[in-house]
Parts: structure tokens; sequence; C-alpha cells
């Protein structure tokens, strides 16, 4: 599969820009969390911006990362093994919330809970650097110097790509029709809102379209 080299530019450059957002979200989520607190009246449900959602900020800031740095040969990044090891991580840790979210709403969390999403991300990700950690001479110097056709399993890089679009379009129509949880799911016990905001879920969008394109090129 042949893309033109300005494609995979912007593709890095929108990761970047998704880095950006998430950094910004990551360092502000403490001064919502200050001011609500002095003005919301003890006993309020109501959770303060980004209070549950620092893993979700902290996964796209490294997901986009390690992609633009795949994408442009001119982003550089960490290696390949420690990129595999940090998804690694993160896969068993959204692995581990998501079966949190399945107690309290059963089967339900697999489709409608951003958990899920990001696990598969996750997985994604270790997927795509493995061939990168395991061949002879192989670096990460950009999706247009010799990444194509580099995944082991082409039906299983399909099977995620195909997963990961299926996430991000009910995403979109959740956007489009004002849905802010889909199916109404409840948050894990004792945990709090997952603040899926408008720019998180159009973070994810772009990051689930962009990493299915990678999976696809890869196969």
């Amino acid at each position: 599969m042949m893309s033109p080299a300005w494609l995979f530019d912007i593709l890095a450059a929108l990761m970047l820009v998704v880095a950006a957002v998430s950094a910004t979200r990551l360092a502000t989520a403490r001064l919502p969390a200050n001011r609500l607190s002095a003005a919301e009246p003890t006993g309020s449900r109501s959770s303060p911006r980004g209070s549950g959602g620092a893993d979700t900020d902290i996964a796209h800031l490294l997901m986009c990362i390690a992609m633009a740095g795949m994408l442009a040969a001119n982003v550089k990044t960490l290696p390949p093994h420690a990129w595999e090891a940090i998804f690694g991580l993160l896969t068993a840790w959204f692995a581990w919330r998501l079966v949190g979210d399945t107690k309290v709403n059963g089967l339900r969390a697999l489709v409608s809970g951003h958990r899920a999403t990001h696990l598969f991300h996750c997985a994604a990700m270790v997927y795509m650097f493995a061939p990168l950690t395991t061949s002879d001479g192989m670096d990460m110097t950009g999706m247009g110097s010799g990444m194509a056709g580099s995944l082991k399993y082409p039906v299983l890089a399909l099977a995620f790509a195909f997963v990961l679009v299926c996430y991000s379009v009910w995403d979109l129509l959740g956007q489009l029709s004002g849905r802010r949880n889909s199916l109404g799911v409840a948050p894990s016990a004792g945990a709090a809102s997952a603040g899926d905001t408008a720019p998180t879920v159009a973070c994810r969008i772009a990051m689930g379209v962009t990493m299915a394109f990678m999976l696809l090129f890869m196969s």
C-alpha cells in the first residue's frame, strides 16, 4: 500500500496537536478542580473536569507522540522496545479498569464505555511496535521507510482497524446526537466521572482513524 509522504506528515502533525491538547488538559486539570470545590455545595455529585480522566489524557499523549514518531522520520521519540513496554502496561491498566466497568454495567461497557476503546488503542499500539522490536535492522524512521507490510498477521491488523473505525464512528455519532455518555453507562464504583468532554472525544476519533490507517498501511 503506497501513500504520499505529505499525508504521513499531515497525520504526524495532527497527532502532535492532539498530544498538545492532552498535555494542556493534564497541566490544567487541577485548577478547575480547586475552583469547583470552593463553589459547589457539600454533597454535590458532580465531579471536577479531568478528575477521573487523567489516565485517558496520559494515554492520548503517549500514543500521539509514538504515532507521530512512526509517521514522520524527523520526529524522534523513544526506542520501539520502550514504547512496546509502555503500551503493554497501558493495555493491562485499561483491561483492569474495563473489568471494573463490566461489573457495574455488564457487557454494555464493551461497546459504550471509553475504557474498551482505549484498551483496543493500546493493544493496537503494542501490535504495531512488535515488528519494530523483532526485525533485524528495522527502526522507527517514518511510515514511508520500509514499514509497509511489516505486520506479521495482516488479518489481525484488519480486525484492529475495523474495531477502531467502529469506535470512532460510534463516538462521532454520539457527538452529533449530543449524547455525552452512550447507553447511560455508569462509572465504576468509587470512581469519578471519566470526563468525556467534546475535546476528549474529538482527540479519540482522530487517534482511532489515524491508527486504523497505520494498521492498514503496515498490513
